[in-house]
């Protein structure tokens, strides 16, 4: 987990996690209005991913809190 968040720590996470929203809002819409598996294949990748998203995020609240400390 570590290596993922030093690797991703200079994206904009924010922009990430809500297109990452939007994918499982139009996979829903997918289930709904289409095909039930491929939406759900869909939903099931990108709330997986948004959860990795998530503890990226919390990695980087965490470990700017420690830098204000020490300053």
């Amino acid at each position: 987990m570590r290596d993922i968040y030093y690797g991703m720590k200079n994206k904009n996470l924010y922009l990430m996690l809500v297109i990452d929203f939007i994918l499982i809002i139009i996979g829903i819409l997918i289930s709904l209005l289409y095909d039930k598996n491929i939406g759900l294949l869909i939903v099931i990748f990108f709330a997986g991913n948004g959860f990795v998203l998530l503890e990226i995020w919390q990695m980087d609240i965490k470990f700017n809190s420690k830098n204000r400390i020490k300053k």
